[in-house]
């Protein structure tokens, strides 16, 4: 959790929003966005800017880019302390705008997908980390993953995640490089306000027990 979600605003929209000064390479603009897939993310790099990285994020220290697949997410309980997150964490936060996100329901047999969103339809700031791996070709290549912490009510009786939903006066905060104080950037990762969330089954998809359309959820 979170392994897919949408992003239906525009690029001026989006920069408009995040207040984001610089457009950097082509932005791939989609329904849903999967792992591995390269999304729009805004880093604080003065200016502040909105670009494209993969999501899966890969370690500098990585021997391939593989090890992505299994850092989609960053728990927030362990992000300042594990290897893979904790230089991130410290030097290289980001946003990634969404504008919902899908996660999956299992009782049984049964799966359910839903669709989260925010109920006047805005966009939002997931909270998430990033990490630039250079391939043998010497080819710099930019990854990033999405927080994730414990659930509002809302979230907690489809799941026991979600994604780290940034409220609008911490975001600065949270891209602000002069940020370093752990203890403090930890307590802006909590679960958003479910008064300010709906969710519903994903008319798309409904119901579905078929196994190959279990979530790739990892934390």
């Amino acid at each position: 959790m979170c392994t897919s979600y949408t992003l239906r605003h525009t690029v001026q929209e989006i920069a408009v929003r995040f207040r984001v000064e610089a457009v950097v390479g082509e932005l791939p603009m989609r329904d849903r966005n999967a792992p591995t897939e390269l999304i729009a993310v805004v880093t604080e790099n003065s200016p502040r800017t909105l670009e494209p990285m993969r999501w899966g994020l890969i370690p500098s220290w990585a021997k391939d880019l593989f090890i992505g697949q299994k850092m989609l997410n960053a728990r927030s309980e362990t992000i300042a302390e594990k290897p893979a997150f904790r230089t991130a964490f410290s030097k290289r936060r980001c946003i990634i705008p969404a504008d919902g996100f899908y996660e999956w329901h299992t009782e049984g047999k049964k799966k359910d997908r839903y669709y989260i969103k925010l109920t006047t339809n805005a966009l939002f700031a997931f909270a998430g980390l990033w990490e630039e791996w250079i391939d043998q070709k010497g080819e710099p290549l930019r990854s990033c993953t999405i927080v994730t912490c414990a659930p509002n009510p809302l979230m907690a009786a489809i799941h026991n995640r979600m994604p780290a939903i940034l409220s609008r006066e911490d975001e600065d905060t949270w891209l602000n490089k002069e940020s370093n104080h752990d203890e403090d950037l930890l307590k802006l990762l909590k679960p958003y306000s479910e008064d300010e969330m709906e969710a519903y089954l994903d008319p798309k998809l409904g119901h579905d027990s078929r196994s190959n359309q279990i979530s790739l959820t990892l934390d």
